[in-house]
């Protein structure tokens, strides 16, 4: 059959009122269909085994209701897919182990394990339980929401909660949310409490990711929260949204250790986004944000964002409105971007190649809090232009000991106001200022060269404090425009 409904269900149910338990089958096809005009159905505590590996899910529902699905066991349906090592692509298997579209399903405490596809598919379905089950090597992903029939007839997922799945060594994704509508599809869903642990690898084989696995999609769909997840050790990204909006992405768990794919990936557009107390520790980019992007009254805060061989977030020139990074740790080896307001962030510049450690281009924004340490014979804060910007209270220290390190360069800017705090290059120049109108207001430079400025109308107010002083390419002035000496 290349169906994956076959004709021959043992048990086919179309009525309400029916309960099934405790039974065991190795059918040949699938074991249980259960269709239009039934309601109030439980399964539980079956044991379902298609070992002849025929073409065939073990559970099929289409337009029930009320279904529950508990205690159950649902292996070897289907057949598994091959693994390309020429072009580094599996080719999927076919039949999952559980195929739903109905309406009020609560699937329970089963094991849908080494099934052809996935563990759990579940399609146009609305007012979804999923909790507590175990999907471990299946085809494709352990669990998949697929919340659309066809190219033409949709059915609204609302409803569903998603918690305490355990999800490993699955060849695609650990939990896949896929809505393939031409607008975002609002899903009103939770995400709470699953592990999602090696998914993506033929076989959990790390040398052989797959062309589509990760921890957790969410692809063009709204309304939703995902929080405390562990998600360790995926080959794709672990958490990667798609038009995001009206989302929560809370004090999860993320580590990637064998591929340079993001912890947190956002594309395409983000509105009302929360991306907070997040612990993610990566090879590559700990978060990503898509380019060309509008991000509109989004915030990032009190997450830990670690990648060991990249920049732990990348920020690309989008359009941000009321978007702020807020009392995050940053550490990475590569330049972080910030094109928005940030207050009380703490980064730790790795970086051995003369790069920036934080890049700013801002207009009409305060940096407030910033704590940033790191090592580059370059600038560790960059300020690119602008207008109208201020650095309030932050601490800057370039450990670079090659002499051509700075602590600040403020590029061509007009009318930025540094305003308390530290700002450092022991070996190097503390600050470079160029531009107009610069004001400094009680800070403390220090450096073999602790200011070194060219900028029109430099302006000292307040107890300013130089350490190690050699040389000013101007010399400072006052508030009353009075040469120091």
């Amino acid at each position: 059959m290349d169906n994956l409904l076959s004709p021959w269900p043992m048990f086919k149910i179309t009525t309400a009122n029916v309960t099934i338990t405790g039974l065991t089958f190795v059918p040949n096809f699938e074991a249980f269909y259960i269709g239009t005009g039934s309601s109030d159905v439980v399964l539980d505590g079956l044991t379902i085994k298609n070992l002849a590996g025929t073409k065939s899910s073990g559970i099929n529902g289409w337009n029930c209701q009320k279904l529950t699905i508990s205690n159950c066991v649902v292996q070897y349906c289907g057949v598994m897919g091959s693994y390309d090592s020429g072009t580094k692509k599996q080719t999927y298997g076919i039949c999952n182990g559980i195929h739903l579209g109905c309406k009020d399903v609560t699937l329970l405490n089963n094991d849908v394990s080494y099934n052809g596809l996935n563990g759990i598919f579940i399609n146009g379905t609305t007012n979804i339980i999923c909790t507590n089950n175990r999907l471990m090597y299946n085809g494709c992903s352990g669990i998949q929401h697929s919340p659309v029939y066809s190219s033409t007839t949709s059915i609204t997922s609302t409803g569903s909660i998603i918690s305490n799945n355990y999800c490993y060594g699955n060849y695609a994704d650990g939990i896949d949310i896929n809505w393939v509508g031409t607008t975002a599809l609002p899903l009103n869903a939770s995400l709470t409490g699953n592990v999602c642990w090696l998914n993506g690898y033929f076989e959990t084989d790390t040398t052989k990711p797959t062309q589509d696995g990760g921890g957790i999609t969410l692809r063009n769909v709204t309304n939703y929260s995902a929080t405390g997840n562990t998600l360790l050790d995926n080959a794709g990204v672990a958490i990667y949204m798609t038009n995001a909006a009206n989302c929560i992405i809370s004090s999860n768990r993320i580590t990637n250790k064998y591929t340079v794919k993001e912890g947190i990936a956002i594309l395409y557009s983000a509105t009302d986004v929360t991306i907070s107390a997040n612990d993610v520790s990566t090879v590559g980019a700990a978060l990503q944000v898509g380019g060309g992007m509008v991000l509109t009254r989004c915030k990032v805060d009190n997450d830990r964002f670690i990648s060991s061989s990249a920049s732990a977030a990348i920020y690309p020139s989008n359009t941000y409105t009321k978007f702020i990074s807020s009392n995050n740790i940053y550490v990475g080896s590569s330049t972080v971007n910030f094109y928005f307001a940030s207050e009380y962030d703490m980064i730790q510049f790795n970086g051995p190649v003369a790069t920036y450690g934080l890049y700013l281009s801002l207009n009409y924004t305060p940096v407030t809090a910033l704590n940033i340490t790191g090592s580059t014979p370059s600038s560790l804060v960059y300020l690119d232009g602008g207008t109208k910007n201020m650095l309030i209270g932050s601490s800057i220290n370039n450990t670079d000991t090659s002499g051509t390190g700075i602590g600040l360069n403020i590029n061509n800017s007009t009318r930025t106001t540094i305003q308390g705090g530290f700002i450092q290059c022991s070996s190097g120049t503390g600050a470079r200022l160029t531009g107009s109108n610069i004001t400094s207001i009680d800070v403390t430079y220090s450096g073999k060269t602790s200011v070194n400025s060219s900028a029109t109308n430099l302006y000292y107010i307040g107890n300013n404090i130089w350490t190690s002083i050699q040389t000013y390419t101007v010399q400072p002035y006052d508030a009353n425009m009075t040469q120091r000496s």
